[in-house]
């Protein structure tokens, strides 16, 4: 499975100490994942420092019986090893999106935590957290929060040119990109003025995915003064750009 942990032989020029300890945690894992652990136990083990246990601990939740339990599983979204997030994330679209467990995600606190999720480096983390705007209550929190993030995201850019250290200014471009997806998710309840800024920056940005965001979302708006921004992305040199409003 695809989240389950993987653990490579160690070269044999490796010394037998690393083994030992390798072989110890693949020990571990394989009774764990044989074991069909009880709701109590899944959560309890999320207070792991291992990240084997978490791994198998959150595959294991099979459901959220409380606030409590849906903040303490979204916890390890952030902060955690790769695998965690991404094992974390594929479980809290499961769990949210499914109407028995939903209203135990509706909390602020944990809407914060997936608003940072926007902002990890793997992209199938972001995207999983991006589907969860398919939730009313998260879309309204979006909508009060995110375009400051954004602009934040935007004037830690701005300064930014070819000199600087390339794989910052793409982690900053990376977050502009995930941010701009959700922000097109939870549009209509975002007044047009409120991110004009925003959307005047993106649709002159020199990468073209980023122009696209901002013509994914000003397709939204009928306003008057947004006209001007999608007249420029209807002429953008790039296809796919152009595309966007096209299929409007």
């Amino acid at each position: 499975m695809l989240y389950l942990f993987y653990i490579q032989k160690t070269d044999i020029s490796l010394d037998n100490t690393l083994n030992k300890i390798n072989d110890k945690i693949f020990n571990t894992a394989l009774e764990l994942s044989g074991e069909n652990l009880s709701y109590e136990k899944a959560l309890k083990m999320l207070n792991s420092d291992k990240d084997v246990e978490l791994q198998i601990a959150i595959l294991n939740i099979t459901e959220i019986k409380s606030t409590e339990d849906a903040l303490l599983l979204t916890n390890k979204l952030t902060g955690q090893d790769g695998k965690i997030r991404e094992v974390c994330a594929f479980k809290l679209r499961e769990l949210a999106l499914n109407p028995k467990f939903r209203q135990f995600f509706i909390n602020e606190d944990i809407f914060k935590t997936w608003q940072n999720g926007f902002l990890d480096i793997n992209g199938n983390i972001c995207r999983m957290v991006v589907e969860l705007t398919q939730i009313v209550e998260f879309k309204q929190y979006l909508a009060k929060h995110l375009p400051n993030k954004i602009c934040e995201i935007i004037e830690e850019i701005k300064p930014m040119d070819l000199t600087s250290k390339q794989y910052l200014l793409s982690k900053k471009n990376f977050w502009l990109y995930w941010t701009l997806e959700a922000l097109s998710n939870c549009s209509d309840f975002v007044e047009f003025d409120k991110i004009k800024d925003i959307l005047e920056y993106c649709a002159d940005f020199v990468d073209y995915p980023i122009r696209e965001k901002a013509a994914k979302i000003v397709r939204n708006y009928n306003a008057k003064n947004a006209n001007t921004i999608r007249q420029k992305l209807c002429q953008d040199e790039n296809f796919y750009v152009r595309l966007v409003l096209k299929e409007n």
